[in-house]
């Protein structure tokens, strides 16, 4: 069977965007909401506010991303959404990504390229914590599971990685280019909403890239994927 293209994910999740555009409508405002605060408050505030700032943003993205994962994922598998499940992955999602997050710092501050090594195998364990779960096996664990899943199709797990760093790099440099124009609200708000457009779509990127690899790759068959 041929192996889909990058394209072939970013097709899906345009698609899949456009068609649910009612559902993913509150998460886009949200985000954009979010984004335009950050501009505002970047240092204006003390460090304290700042990070207290900082970790409210995190912890509604979470929540928004996970939201967006299991809607991708709904009309990706046979799996229905329900805002209960949403509420469960929550406290998952968060586990596994601070273990992620563990992790690469660690392989950072003893070496470098173990750090590169973490991100690259294991950077999507937390959406797969959540969203395949269901092809975890007694002899694998999630861990193992993305790490097999992802390197599966290189090529495209690759240019995905690195359109996820264009796209922090992108989000980093509207901040800059808003604080150069002295807060200017319409360059603000034009970057918030183009920053999460583009978040909303490469969620949507990452869950078609796992929901076809996994499905590949898994040791068991739970006939939940959808062909």
């Amino acid at each position: 069977m041929e192996r889909k293209s990058f394209s072939d994910f970013f097709y899906q999740s345009v698609e899949i965007f456009k068609n649910n555009f009612k559902s993913i409508s509150p998460v886009l405002l949200i985000l954009v909401l979010i984004d335009i605060y950050g501009m505002l408050t970047i240092s204006d505030q003390s460090d304290a506010h700042n990070i207290i700032s900082t970790l409210t943003s995190a912890l509604f993205e979470v929540v928004l991303t996970v939201y967006l994962i299991n809607l991708y994922l709904s009309k990706l598998t046979v799996i229905p959404f329900s805002l209960n499940k949403c509420f469960w992955d929550i406290p998952t999602y968060l586990f596994y990504e601070l273990a992620f997050g563990v992790c690469f710092l660690v392989g950072v501050v003893i070496f470098v390229i173990p750090g590169i090594f973490v991100y690259f195998f294991f950077s999507m364990v937390p959406t797969v914590a959540i969203a395949f779960d269901h092809y975890e096996s007694e002899n694998e664990g999630i861990f193992s599971l993305t790490k097999r899943s992802v390197t599966s199709n290189k090529s495209t797990y690759l240019l995905i990685l690195i359109l996820g760093l264009v796209l922090s790099a992108v989000n980093w440099g509207s901040e800059k280019i808003f604080l150069i124009s002295d807060h200017n609200f319409i360059i603000g708000i034009g970057f918030s909403l183009m920053n999460s457009l583009l978040i909303c779509i490469y969620t949507g990127v990452i869950v078609s890239f796992l929901a076809n690899t996994v499905r590949e790759n898994s040791q068991i068959e739970t006939g939940l994927l959808s062909e």
